[in-house]
């Protein structure tokens, strides 16, 4: 993501959904990297998710990195869990990964 010009943040999040009955899981892990040029990038934390355990209905999952320094540039990563669990109807099926908008503040 290029926000268009060097600013100041303290915070860098995003949502994603876990609907196990649509074959939808939270990531494996959520990595972010900043950078005041798009070469040179500092990564400024992961979140990591175990493989979730069956959960009934659907639930949305904030993860937030704080991270007080300047920035143009982001990347934020999130690693699809590839196939639904052992447990799962769909096992060994391909799962799906659902996130809303990255929000910078």
């Amino acid at each position: 993501i290029d926000v268009g010009k060097i600013m100041q943040v303290k915070n860098i999040s995003c949502h994603f959904l876990s609907d196990n009955q649509d074959w939808i899981f939270l990531p494996q892990k959520v990595t972010v990297q900043v950078s005041e040029d798009g070469n040179m990038f500092k990564s400024i934390g992961e979140s990591t998710f175990t493989d979730e355990k069956e959960v009934k209905g659907a639930v949305i999952q904030p993860v937030l990195f704080s991270y007080k320094g300047k920035v143009r540039f982001i990347k934020l990563t999130a690693i699809n869990q590839g196939t639904c669990p052992p447990w799962h109807p769909g096992a060994g099926n391909k799962a799906w990964l659902f996130a809303d908008e990255i929000a910078v503040e």
